[in-house]
């Protein structure tokens, strides 16, 4: 059965606002931790700050929540949509939640044959990299169930310690096949055979038998294994030996494929991964013609706050222009075109030692980073036109197929008539 792209996207913004406990893991992460929304405590702080009574804010959010962007209400306080100044004018009704993302998801991506492929990091990133797209390669997959053939396949607890204790396989990076939001993911710099430690970027250790036994309880279906791209030298002075990855949003009509939207997702702190979510991460706005930085911000909604160095480095966030800017822009709209049923994609590619490179293309891309950086909705009218250019496509895919049955089922008629003597 393929993936549905109406399950939970692969969001970086923790927009939800039940709590949500983290997983008992002793490694990995496992789950987002969700911090209650207080919207009492932050009616009166709007009201306050803002100058705007809480009346007016929940007739905001009641218009908003039944207009074409179906916004939750986590979503208002998380765009900053009560900050009208922020906002300079930007049509809120352009804001989409997470209903509407579905809807365009399917809108956009209507070929379900495409889905299970690109809901499968390891295929479709073996897709591109056949092709000859600068992917990270697959050094080992550890899978109980799924079997491989281009690298070693992995299927215990004791063959995987085994395989981490070769110093000559690091540094080193892992990610569950299917996960999302970077949960599971993992980064070492080296093993330290003396202690039978993995060392993580930040220094911090592991046994390798409690990483490995941990990795096998949760993901016996596949756990991706790969050897950690170096960051681009100007990106390694900001944020270190991390991938600090763009996310850029492709559309393809038939005007050709174009990057819509990017942004720029920079790690911090002791975040082995770069995404939003993750507590101390930041997120920037991008000149789309220069790849400047335009603003860059840390957390979201009354907790948001502009950053204009990096916390760890003190290197300078605004103004710094994205090295390889350009061939990251090409690279992502060529390869779109391998990608025939998935007309939206949202692609995390990074600039490395090596060049652009790309990390994995998402065909459930999330909308809360491009419209909190941008501070404007994703509904814009070049956005909608082509929305409604795919919703055409789907028809005509439709009309088609409708054509090619009716063909067979006047084959199959005739073919009977010739059987019983009747033609």
């Amino acid at each position: 059965m393929s993936a549905s792209p109406l399950r939970r996207p692969e969001a970086e913004l923790p927009l939800e606002t039940p709590s949500v406990a983290p997983a008992a893991a002793k490694v990995l992460d496992t789950e987002v931790a969700v911090r209650k929304l207080d919207i009492a405590e932050a009616l009166k702080v709007i009201a306050a700050n803002y100058g705007k009574p809480y009346q007016q804010v929940l007739i905001e959010i009641a218009k908003l929540s039944f207009g074409g962007g179906k916004l939750a209400v986590g979503d208002y306080f998380a765009f900053r949509l009560f900050d009208d100044a922020m906002l300079a004018g930007a049509d809120k009704a352009h804001f989409v939640g997470l209903d509407t993302s579905r809807r365009i998801w399917i809108t956009a991506n209507y070929d379900s044959e495409w889905w299970g492929l690109m809901g499968n990091k390891l295929a479709v990133t073996t897709l591109l990299g056949g092709y000859g797209y600068p992917v990270i390669p697959t050094l080992a997959l550890y899978s109980e169930t799924l079997p491989l053939r281009n690298a070693p396949r992995i299927t215990s607890p004791a063959d995987l310690t085994a395989f981490l204790r070769e110093p000559s396989r690091y540094p080193l990076f892992g990610k569950p096949m299917d996960s999302l939001r970077s949960l599971g993911s993992a980064s070492f710099d080296h093993v330290d055979l003396a202690t039978d430690e993995l060392v993580s970027p930040t220094g911090a250790r592991v046994k390798i038998e409690t990483f490995a036994n941990e990795v096998a309880s949760l993901y016996s279906a596949g756990y991706i294994l790969q050897p950690r791209a170096n960051p681009h030298a100007a990106i390694e002075r900001i944020a270190g030996k991390r991938l600090a990855t763009v996310r850029m949003l492709t559309t393809r009509s038939k005007a050709g494929t174009k990057v819509h939207r990017a942004v720029w997702k920079i790690p911090a702190g002791a975040n082995v991964a770069d995404n939003f979510w993750r507590g101390g991460n930041l997120l920037a706005t991008l000149d789309l013609e220069t790849g400047r930085v335009i603003r860059a911000v840390r957390g979201v909604g009354l907790n948001q706050e502009p950053v204009t160095q990096h916390p760890d480095s003190g290197e300078a966030l605004v103004g710094f222009e994205l090295p390889q800017w350009n061939e990251m822009k090409a690279l992502v709209c060529e390869a779109a075109g391998l990608l025939g049923g998935i007309r939206l994609v949202g692609w995390d590619v990074a600039a490395t030692e090596n060049g652009p490179l790309i990390v994995e293309p998402n065909y459930t891309p999330d909308f809360d980073m491009v419209q909190m950086a941008d501070r404007r909705g994703i509904l814009d009218e070049e956005f909608k036109s082509f929305l409604a250019e795919c919703k055409e496509g789907a028809k005509e895919a439709k009309r088609r197929l409708r054509r090619i049955q009716l063909e067979d089922a006047k084959e199959r008629f005739e073919a009977f008539s010739r059987s019983m003597g009747l033609k």
